[in-house]
Parts: C-alpha cells; structure tokens; sequence
C-alpha cells in the first residue's frame, strides 16, 4: 500500500470514529433530556387539560390546591400538615365569599362602622393607613398579633381573619370548601380525576399521598355550613341580625364563647346568658367569663354576668355560687403559692367577684365576703377607696365575718 493510501485510509477511520462518537454523545444527551422530562412528568400531579390557560386568579389558586388534595399523608398513615396558603389563594377565597355574603344579604359596613365593631368585639384596632390586607385573630392567644398562614386546626392553629378592604371576617377555607368548582370549573375537575394521588411535600419534605377533593364524602355538606357560617357570623357581629345569632347558638358555639370568654365582650346580654349558661357549672370555665384581662392588662370583672344569674331560681344559683366559691378560694391560694401575681390586681379581682355576687341573690347574701376577711385584703380594699363603689365598704364589712362579727 502506498504511503499516500496509507495516510487516507487512517483520515477515513478518523472520521468514522468522530461520527460514531456523536452518534453517541448526540443519543446520550436525548436520553438525559428524556429522563429528565419523565421525572419532571413524575412530579406533575395535575395537567390542565391540553395546556390551557388559566382565566382567573381563582382558577390558578383552585389548580394548586386541587394538586394538592384535601388531606396529606405519610407513608405510614399519618395525617400530615399541608404547605402553608399564598396570598393569591387568600385573594380568591375572600373574592369568593363576597359574592356568597352579598347573595345572602350582607350589608357592608362603612370603614368606620367596620373599625369600631371590631374594637368592640375583639378589642383590635385597625389602621386605616396600614398597607396590611388582612389581619389574623388568634383565638389561642389574643394578644398574639402574627399572621399565620395555615388553616386552622384547632390544635396549632385556631383563628380567623379580618378583611380589611372588604370589611367582613372569615377564617381560611380552601375554595373547594366554599365553592362548587365541579360545576364552576369543570375541566378542572374532570383533571382532578386523572391527577397523581402521590406528590411532594415541600413543608415537610416527603412523599405523600392525598384524598383528593372529589373524594371528600360529605363536601358538599361542608360547604352548606362554611358559608352559613361566613354569612351568620358577619350578619350577627356587623348587622345585629338576631336570627343569625340564633344559627350560631345552635352551631357555632366555640365561636360565640370565645366572644365572651376569650375578647371579653358581655355588651349583648342575650349572647351572656347563653354563654354563662352553657358554662357555669365547670369552674376553669366559669372562671373565664367572670373577669378578662386586656392584651394592655387593664382588668375587668363582668358585672353583667352577675346581671344574668340575678334572676336565676335558687337552685341554679346555688350551683353558680359554689363555683364562685371554688374560684376566689382558688385565687387566693395563687397569691400565697406565686410570687409573682399582684396582690393589689388580685384583690380588686376577688373583692369585685364577691361584692356582685352577693348582691346578686339575698338568700346567697354571707357566702362570699367571708372568703376575704384576712386583714389584708381590708386593708387593700380601703387603700382602693372601695373601688368607687358607694356601698362596697358597708357590705364588706357586714358580710365578712358571716353576720355574726368578729371574734372576741
């Protein structure tokens, strides 16, 4: 072979073996793109039917939360916590809602109107000036102004929200949960069907899998009470709607409680006596309607409470006294036991509690006072200029010895 051949032959396989080479760098790169597609497809639980487009805001926001399912759990069956809510799913509810408030007729409060109720109720202030949205309630502590942004499940979270622009309150539903998206948005739904039941939880970093919302049994029934609830509470607090007071009696009791028992509000004697009456015979719950502390530790005993049981038979208030009892002799071991704990506040507390409910029935007339007669809550009680009250030094001291004076 010549020299020349020689040289020609080698370029040849030179150049087959560069081809062969791209072949294989060429198919390489099409198989990484491809798995990379497959497991991407993988992690896509919901496909909007041949990529249309959203419409709405509310569309988007019930896309990711129907991806997300109504319930999430582990690999070993354990209810797990969903991710937290964006503002645009907050947006969409509350857009939402105000079209249920107005069907169920509603009435808007003005701003101030609005401002003043909410200060009334739930001794919050609103800033009109302030750039905030929406403002969280928490019903675990009231003094505890964060917002938070999971549903509330009673255990970590429990509050609701005020909406600031649109002047109602609501706490967070998930738009399934107020929303009939089988019909409103039915491409979704029919995609729902199809969606992959196991996905990623970014807030706990697993695998999970979902109910989805087309399997939630009684959604519908659900959704009939989260908007009647919406409606009643709103109506009641913002439209003294009285028969909307009657619905929450009988199926929003937590709520109507915690206006007394959590915010202090006793304005409405109506809602007083209902709240008093499911609760007295339990003395930690008894205990927390007859004084509640403001989040700027201001004190106040609730004398409409002593307004209500006044005109209680004999019998009934024979049991509210003995938990009066139990309470003041409860308060007065806090003081020996806790350092802490004001005696001045603590006995304006106890002095208050005894004078109303001495008042409130002669026949209970030396039951309470007689808790108190150590000389040093009637020297604290002279110190406060007997509370101001014309005739608390008068019962006080006829009282506290049990009618009988003191020993010789």
């Amino acid at each position: 072979m010549s020299k020349v051949k020689m040289i020609l032959t080698q370029q040849d396989d030179t150049i087959n073996m560069k081809r062969k080479l791209s072949v294989i760098i060429i198919s390489n790169i099409i198989m990484i793109c491809c798995n990379g597609q497959s497991e991407n497809n993988s992690k896509n639980t919901f496909i909007t039917p041949q990529n249309e487009s959203m419409d709405s805001k509310t569309e988007i926001a019930l896309k990711k939360q129907l991806e997300e399912g109504a319930y999430q759990f582990a690999p070993d069956g354990s209810d797990v916590g969903k991710p937290s809510f964006d503002s645009e799913e907050m947006r969409a509810m509350v857009n939402v809602e105000e079209a249920f408030l107005k069907q169920k007729g509603y009435q808007f409060p003005d701003n101030v109107k609005f401002g003043d109720k909410i200060k009334l109720f739930f001794d919050r202030q609103i800033i009109s000036n302030s750039d905030k949205e929406y403002l969280y309630i928490s019903l675990k502590d009231k003094c505890d102004h964060n917002f938070v942004n999971f549903k509330s499940d009673g255990i970590y979270y429990n509050g609701f929200y005020i909406i600031k622009k649109k002047n109602f309150i609501t706490d967070f539903y998930y738009l399934p949960e107020v929303l009939n998206y089988e019909k409103s948005y039915n491409k979704l739904y029919n995609a729902e069907k199809t969606a992959n039941s196991v996905i990623y939880n970014t807030r706990y970093n697993l695998k999970v899998e979902i109910q989805k919302w087309r399997e939630v049994e009684d959604l519908e029934e659900q959704r009939f009470y989260n908007i009647q609830t919406i409606a009643a509470r709103n109506k009641y607090l913002f439209n003294d709607s009285k028969g909307d007071l009657v619905w929450l009696k009988a199926n929003d009791k937590v709520f109507l409680e915690s206006l007394v028992k959590t915010f202090g509000y006793t304005s409405d004697l109506d809602l007083l006596d209902f709240v008093v009456k499911n609760n007295y015979k339990d003395k930690m719950n008894i205990r927390s309607i007859l004084w509640n502390e403001s989040c700027a530790g201001k004190i106040k005993v609730n004398k409409e409470v002593f307004d209500i049981v006044k005109k209680w038979d004999d019998k009934d208030f024979q049991l509210f006294s003995g938990k009066v009892q139990d309470v003041l002799v409860d308060l007065y071991k806090e003081i020996e036991l806790d350092e802490s704990v004001s005696f001045s506040e603590r006995t304006k507390i106890m002095g208050l509690i005894a004078y109303h409910a001495t008042k409130a029935n002669q026949k209970f007339y030396y039951r309470f006072f007689p808790l108190l007669n150590d000389p040093h809550f009637a020297v604290e009680f002279k110190k406060a200029n007997y509370y101001n009250i014309s005739d608390f030094k008068e019962i006080y001291e006829h009282t506290r010895f049990g009618g009988i004076g003191p020993a010789e």
